[in-house]
């Protein structure tokens, strides 16, 4: 995924979904993930792979298409 806007749609969904999960850091979200906060960090703010999408839409029970809305 390397269109801008896309990328920033993502970011914000996967903040509201987290916020909706009381999930307070991107450090707490690594950690639920399994993680280490520089690869979520890496994962996310790099060009998000089909495998990450699905790894983070997979855990709110939503379809990537939906984290990608």
């Amino acid at each position: 995924m390397t269109d801008i806007s896309s990328m920033k749609r993502v970011h914000t969904n996967i903040d509201l979904l987290m916020d909706k999960q009381e999930i307070k850091t991107d450090k707490e979200f690594a950690v639920i993930l399994g993680w280490t906060p520089s690869a979520f960090s890496q994962r996310v703010n790099g060009k998000l792979s089909i495998g990450t999408l699905e790894t983070i839409a997979d855990y709110f029970g939503i379809t990537v298409k939906e984290l990608l809305r």
